[in-house]
Order: structure tokens, then sequence, then C-alpha cells
């Protein structure tokens, strides 16, 4: 499965996020800068995540080394 690396700040340690932005189509091969809006699912499925996230901006994009 394809994930996203992701952090909340750039101090902080990169993470794995397994799960889609809506409104967001990544490109292979390029960084992004998000703004993303996280809200809570009532009642997910088993299998799913708790937290479901909407892209509000992109910041930022560049091609990534």
């Amino acid at each position: 499965m394809k994930c996203l690396q992701v952090r909340s700040s750039e101090a902080a340690a990169w993470g794995l996020l397994y799960q889609p932005i809506d409104g967001f189509a990544p490109e292979a091969g390029t960084s992004y800068e998000l703004r993303v809006e996280r809200r809570a699912v009532a009642h997910p499925p088993a299998d799913a995540s708790a937290i479901q996230y909407r892209l509000v901006k992109v910041v930022a994009k560049h091609k990534a080394n």
C-alpha cells in the first residue's frame, strides 16, 4: 500500500499516513506543504481511522530529491 510521509512541523519526526486526504491527489516525486483540516469520525468502521483529513490549501510544492 502506498502512503504519505507526514509531520506537523519541521521539528517533528516523520510519520506515515495510510489514509487519503480529501481533495488532494499527490504526484510521485513531489514534496508538498499542506494545510489540512482534521475531523473526528463519529462511528468509524473497525478497520478505519477515527480521523478524517481534508485539504484546505497547498502552501508549497517542490520536486523531491
